[in-house]
């Protein structure tokens, strides 16, 4: 049975309007305001200035408004019909707690805004068991309610706003306590709005220079950054850092002393110039105030020697053996390759002593090429003769040179190939395949026994070719006066494209000329 409270006078000819019951649930004052509009304000005023100033004791206290029903104090009893508990809970919540909802000006994303303040008043009935609560993004900062307050007082709920997105964002406030169990429900809203931040925008992650010759510059290239956030992009550093950061040098119009404006844009140029052979690696950080951190760009080269000529001379020696005083030998060769990546530029062959030169190389060789220097021994007396083939170029090292040697003798015997021949072609093999063996006669015109010294082979692909072991002719073999040996040959090309070398042998005679071997590599290794 509802205790009995003292009547509420209200007067008989308020005007009634029935109004739709609601769903049981937290106390809403902003729907309690339109019921008191609705049904009450006609008789009594304005909530804020009420005509009868007892309708206040019904705050926050709808077991008040309640009892007046159900007791019909005033004529109240009517009602019964078109007021729900609800609508009751409403009203007494409308009246107990101003403003009736919270409404925050714009406030940046992760900050907070000015507070707001709910007010909450009793009438004649004490709360106690208060209690407050609020959602996600809105908090209780401070105000003077505690857990209770006393009948005709009034205690504050300070409030404030912080956002975490952006947007139109809303929550509510929830008031607990004895007179209203089920809460009364506060509207919290406000507008979030984006901090204004600087974004840094790089057109190139990686910046790769290929290679670059040793202690020389490479052409500038570019990184575009770009400010595509919402303020000033301010630099604190534009380095490059890492094992070759030396190598680097920056240039451009990006400077940590003039800021980017949103949309701007600004470039830093860099250049490479390599401090040693191999990768040089390094990376340009450009440190700033932008929200995503300091942008990076990898920087990669590769360091390398200046192109040069590198000059190959094979054999490196060359014996003509014994050699009749007043005669020539047969040519002897010598091969000149150029072995480095650029061209060689010749200024001068020349052979000293009993020995000759001839040959058809010319000014310069290209990387790669190779020419045959034709050598001779005429000695001018009996005994020992040395000499040397210079080669003088502009490539490291020149002159080089290929020691000469033999002797002049008052008779000697002769070496020749029968029949006479001065090259040996073996066509087209399959790379890693043995061609059919080739067979060269060495014979000794005289006078007198020939000691076999060395069957050598030399050249860019020596290595392709074999002197086999079915050979008669081999190192030490005393060949006698108007006698013959043979030397037999096979070609295995390691690789495809001509395959050039040459065959030279030495005795304590006159030697025959240089054989030179030719074959071609074709085909796939089988």
């Amino acid at each position: 049975m509802t205790p009995r409270l003292n009547p509420l006078p209200l007067a008989a000819a308020l005007c009634l309007m029935s109004t739709v019951p609601s769903v049981w649930a937290a106390a809403n004052p902003v729907r309690g305001g339109t019921l008191y509009d609705t049904n009450c304000m006609a008789c009594h005023g304005p909530a804020e200035s009420p005509t009868n100033a007892r309708s206040l004791n019904t705050r926050n206290t709808p077991s008040v408004l309640q009892s007046a029903i159900t007791a019909n104090r005033g004529g109240m009893g009517v009602f019964s019909s078109t007021l729900s508990a609800a609508d009751q809970a409403d009203i007494a919540a409308f009246l107990g707690n101003a403003p009736t909802a919270l409404s925050f000006a714009s406030t940046p994303v992760g900050s907070s805004s000015a507070k707001q303040t709910l007010t909450v008043r009793t009438g004649r009935v004490a709360l106690s068991n208060i209690t407050v609560s609020t959602s996600a993004e809105f908090t209780r900062q401070g105000g003077t309610c505690g857990s209770t307050l006393a009948a005709n007082s009034a205690c504050t709920v300070d409030v404030l706003f912080q956002p975490t997105q952006a947007g139109q964002r809303s929550g509510t406030l929830s008031l607990v306590h004895s007179g209203i169990p089920d809460g009364v429900s506060v509207g919290l809203s406000g507008t979030a709005t984006a901090v204004a931040v600087p974004t840094l925008t790089l057109n190139a992650t990686s910046l790769d220079f290929g290679n670059q010759t040793l202690n020389q510059s490479s052409a500038s290239r570019s990184v575009t950054a770009s400010n595509s956030g919402t303020a000033a992009l301010s630099f604190s550093s534009l380095a490059v850092s890492g094992a070759a950061a030396a190598d680097y040098t920056t240039a451009g119009t990006c400077s940590t002393s003039v800021a980017l404006q949103p949309a701007q844009s600004c470039t830093v140029e860099l250049t490479f110039r390599p401090s040693a052979v191999g990768s040089r690696s390094a990376t340009l950080q450009l440190a700033s105030n932008a929200s995503n951190g300091t942008g990076s760009v990898a920087l990669s080269g590769n360091g390398q020697q200046a192109p040069a000529p590198v000059v190959s001379l094979s054999p490196s020696s060359l014996d003509f053996g014994n050699q009749v005083v007043g005669t020539s030998s047969a040519n002897r060769n010598i091969t000149l390759s150029n072995t480095g990546n650029a061209a060689l530029s010749i200024t001068g062959i020349a052979a000293s002593g009993a020995f000759g030169v001839n040959h058809a190389c010319g000014s310069s060789l290209p990387a790669g090429g190779s020419c045959t220097l034709q050598v001779s021994f005429t000695p001018t007396g009996a005994g020992a003769a040395s000499g040397a083939i210079t080669v003088t170029s502009d490539a490291a090292g020149s002159p080089q040179r290929v020691s000469l040697s033999g002797t002049g003798t008052l008779s000697s015997p002769t070496l020749v190939w029968s029949p006479a021949t001065t090259s040996l072609a073996f066509g087209e093999a399959t790379v890693g395949a043995a061609s059919a063996m080739k067979t060269l006669t060495l014979s000794n015109q005289g006078p007198g026994d020939a000691t076999l010294a060395s069957l050598a082979l030399s050249g860019t692909h020596a290595s392709d070719y074999r002197v086999d072991a079915s050979s008669t002719c081999a190192q030490g073999l005393a060949l006698p006066a108007n006698s013959t040996c043979t030397v037999k040959l096979s070609f295995t090309p390691s690789a495809a494209g001509a395959r050039d070398a040459a065959l030279t042998v030495s005795s304590n005679g006159s030697n025959p000329g240089t054989i030179a071997l030719g074959g071609r590599g074709g085909g796939g290794r089988a």
